[in-house]
């Protein structure tokens, strides 16, 4: 027969697997108070991998209590769900696997009074719940790894953006200041020289026009250039996208 508490629990579990992966320590609080009512424990907690793999303290109620002795130790060999006896006998525990994906990643432990017998009936609802709050627990924990995988492809992405940008910068900085302007200087040169009537030959005269049009198609040339050293954004993406 199912109890009330079951049945918060298993609201909880379903809101635990639907909650965003920021609030999943909070709403795993409730699924862990609701577990430790429902199955008239003194404490209820799960040993899940950090960063490194190993186990460590994920999430316990009540937060204050403290197990005696090295609790992870004792139910870390439990390739099954199984009752314990802890603190010298004074505590009886439930503990099972959390398993996700056919993985056991991580151990719930369910602590009681001594004279608590656990039934095959609660045994086999802790194994699911441990299964269920593996699942909300691994999916967070995806998720997280892929939003970071995300963050740093963007940052990634916004670094060669900004490299692109910058050597397209300098790039017209150098054709603006030194190519453009010597380009400039000879066209003025050239157009000195015709009108100082230093060259009187028409001959040369004529290739002394074409040399200073030659010139200002190439002055033409290199400000279209710089003119197209736009931003990467602005190219691959268009106009609107780039402002955003």
């Amino acid at each position: 027969e199912v109890s009330m508490d079951t049945t918060s629990l298993l609201r909880q579990i379903a809101c635990l697997l639907e909650c965003p992966p920021h609030n999943v320590d909070c709403q795993l609080h409730s699924a862990l108070e609701c577990l430790c009512a429902g199955m008239g424990a003194v404490a209820t907690g799960i040993f899940w991998p950090d960063t490194t793999g190993r186990l460590q303290p994920h999430g316990q109620y009540p937060s204050q209590f403290t197990a005696a002795g090295d609790l992870l130790a004792e139910i870390d060999r439990f390739e099954q769900t199984r009752p314990f006896s802890w603190d010298s006998g004074r505590l009886r525990g439930l503990a099972a696997p959390m398993r996700a994906g056919g993985e056991t990643l991580g151990r719930i432990w369910v602590l009681a009074p001594a004279d608590k017998g656990f039934e095959a009936a609660e045994e086999q609802f802790v194994a699911i719940v441990a299964n269920q709050l593996a699942l909300a627990l691994e999916n967070a924990r995806r998720y997280n790894e892929e939003s970071h995988v995300a963050a740093r492809r963007a940052e990634l992405l916004r670094r060669v953006i900004a490299t692109q940008d910058e050597r397209c910068r300098r790039v017209s900085r150098e054709l603006h200041d030194e190519i453009s302007q010597s380009l400039a200087a000879m066209a003025l040169d050239l157009e000195g020289l015709q009108a100082a009537g230093q060259v009187t030959d028409d001959r040369a005269l004529e290739r002394f026009g074409n040399l200073r049009s030659g010139v200002l198609a190439a002055l033409d040339d290199v400000i279209r250039i710089i003119l197209d050293l736009r931003p990467t954004l602005l190219e691959d993406l268009g106009l609107v996208p780039a402002l955003r």
